[in-house]
């Protein structure tokens, strides 16, 4: 399967997921077919890092749409809730930091080296404490540290079998902290199995927009048949 076709089936089971949390937060059904999409979506932002010349549009254009979609929610809601697209734009800030460590490694001294770790130490610590300190009542970020660590683990993998392996274990983690339903994250596996490397055809601005626009639909129709 071609990357169009994976975020096509992670885009159903996440509209899946949202009727159930939306509409029928009784039915637990609707949640564990949408824990497909969340690993889908982590190992294509990686696979998408690693192939775009552009990396800092590539985030830009997930930070937009993240902000967009907080900046809906809190005056819709009064939520400081942050999608998965901030989530994600996290991610990537974290590879373009990896990346030009990457490539700068072999030039840098050995205080930058120290220093360059530290660094990464200091930023994944803030993370970390943003994401279980909580210092800001009611902010949270989508699957917090280790949905936010995940991809960034995957992209540095420099094999399919590596990338396997740290996406399972970014899931196994993300079971324990998000509750039992969480697990059922591991059937996406065989279906990244399948995955051929193409990109496929080209659907991006569908893909960005899809996620606030079906949002908005089921909180609409929530409020005037519910």
């Amino acid at each position: 399967m071609n990357g169009t076709l994976l975020k096509v089936i992670a885009l159903v089971a996440m509209t899946l997921d949202h009727i159930g949390m939306i509409l029928y937060p009784g039915v637990n059904e609707f949640r564990v077919v949408g824990r497909l999409a969340y690993p889908i979506f982590a190992y294509m932002i990686a696979e998408g890092f690693r192939y775009t010349r552009y990396r800092w549009r590539y985030f830009s254009i997930i930070w937009v749409i993240g902000l967009v979609c907080s900046v809906i929610d809190y005056i819709a809601r009064g939520s400081l809730y942050q999608s998965i697209f901030i989530t994600f734009a996290i991610s990537i800030l974290y590879m373009l930091g990896s990346s030009y460590v990457k490539d700068q490694y072999k030039h840098m001294t050995r205080y930058q080296h120290v220093l360059w770790a530290l660094i990464c130490i200091v930023v994944l610590g803030l993370t970390a404490y943003i994401c279980y300190g909580k210092p800001i009542p009611g902010f949270i970020i989508d699957y917090g540290f280790w949905g936010i660590v995940t991809p960034v683990i995957i992209y540095l993998a420099n094999t399919k079998t590596a990338k396997f392996i740290a996406l399972t274990v970014g899931l196994r983690i993300l079971s324990f902290e998000l509750g039992p339903n969480q697990i059922y994250a591991l059937w996406a596996l065989p279906l990244l199995a399948l995955y051929n490397g193409e990109r496929g055809p080209g659907f991006k601005l569908f893909f960005y927009v899809y996620y606030p626009l079906h949002l908005g639909v089921l909180y609409m129709i929530k409020q005037i048949y519910w």
